[in-house]
């Protein structure tokens, strides 16, 4: 690649505000989280056994020798960066062919590489070929491949194929909430006693990195690389199903049902309340507060409170504000903040927190750092 090329793709690179440090965290905790940590680094490890074997590996990979002294991780930032910026261009149709070919064009290949290239014929293809397999029913419905009662029956599906899935629960309930509302409220209902909720993440990080490799990409960087494209299609179709279910409330306070109102308003509250609550990651915390507030509108302030709420609608309200402004207050420039990262064992211990406290904890704790630095 020209080096010119390369310097115009650097700058567009951040100004989009990415850290190359916070995708390889990224990746190795979504590798943690999703179970991919069994497939490289073995299922029998603890939490800090396979983080401090991804960071090893990693700056490994990197040029780190094990000197007496850490390598600072600012030094390791240029060869990743350039490894990740020529990833952020489209794989070419050779790549993509040898790839399906040596996998014999599964279901998992072709979904991955619908997900690297968005190019639909590899949906439709997988769609045609393997309607049963439960990846591709969550591909169809997470990226909206179909509409109307089409989107409905792949929702369905996956329900049938994946019950203990509150996030298919979640999304068919989405599919019904403007033609069969009450239908849609059950499921969210069900939705409530499921602790899973799978998007399917981990599968994807691993048939991608498996891609990158093909390519030649070295194997910790290909998980890097495969991160940043994972994305998280759910969030759009979440908030669109809080506001249909919110929105059958108030109609069905309106007309006098005020206990089926309170049913509906109930579960899509617990809908937001798991994804801010349980989430690791801010964006995820953020669209968990949204679903809430687009609940609580259901709720008149000044009528009976239903017995699910502990609290006024007002008080509820100003607490989700409160939440909202800390998780803000720690969004500041990844890159610039990313620089307090300054050793192995400050990257350890971040991504230790990220795990276990979810990433605004994280992220408050790596701004005291900074704050604390000479």
């Amino acid at each position: 690649m020209p080096t010119e090329d390369l310097v115009l793709m650097k700058r567009d690179w951040k100004r989009q505000k990415f850290s190359i440090l916070t995708l390889l965290v990224t990746a190795i905790i979504s590798a943690l989280i999703g179970g991919f940590s069994g497939q490289r680094f073995g299922s029998g490890a603890s939490s800090n056994e396979l983080v401090s074997s991804a960071v090893g590996s990693t700056l490994t990979m990197l040029g780190d020798r094990r000197s007496a002294e850490p390598p600072s991780v600012k030094e390791t930032v240029k060869t990743l960066e350039e490894w990740l910026v020529i990833s952020q261009q489209s794989p070419t149709t050779a790549q993509v062919d040898a790839f399906l070919e040596s996998r014999g064009r599964d279901a998992e290949s072709l979904v991955s590489m619908f997900k690297l290239t968005n190019d639909q014929t590899l949906l439709r293809e997988a769609m045609r070929d393997y309607p049963d397999e439960v990846l591709v029913q969550a591909t169809v419905v997470l990226h909206e491949a179909e509409s109307g009662p089409e989107l409905r029956k792949w929702a369905d599906r996956w329900v049938e194929s994946d019950p203990d899935n509150a996030l298919a629960r979640y999304l068919t309930a989405g599919t019904k909430a403007k033609d069969d509302p009450a239908s849609a409220v059950e499921d969210l209902v069900a939705a409530m006693s499921i602790h899973r909720k799978d998007n399917h993440r981990a599968g994807m990080l691993i048939n991608q990195s498996a891609f990158y490799e093909s390519i030649g990409m070295p194997s910790v960087i290909a998980q890097v690389a495969a991160a940043t494209k994972l994305g998280t299609p759910e969030i759009g179709p979440l908030r669109k199903t809080a506001v249909a279910i919110s929105d059958y409330a108030m109609q069905q306070r309106e007309g006098g049902d005020t206990k089926e109102a309170d049913r509906a308003i109930a579960a899509t509250l617990a809908m937001g309340q798991r994804f801010t609550q349980e989430s690791t990651t801010i964006l995820e915390s953020l669209v968990g507060l949204s679903m809430e507030k687009i609940a609580l509108r259901g709720l008149d302030p000044a009528g009976e409170l239903p017995a699910f709420m502990d609290r006024s609608v007002e008080d509820y309200q100003a607490s989700l504000d409160a939440h909202s402004r800390d998780i803000k207050a720690v969004m500041k420039d990844p890159f610039e903040t990313m620089q307090a990262l300054s050793n192995e064992s400050d990257l350890l211990e971040y991504m230790r927190r990220l795990h276990e406290l979810g990433e605004v904890s994280a992220l408050r704790w790596l701004e005291g750092q900074k704050n604390q630095a000479p």
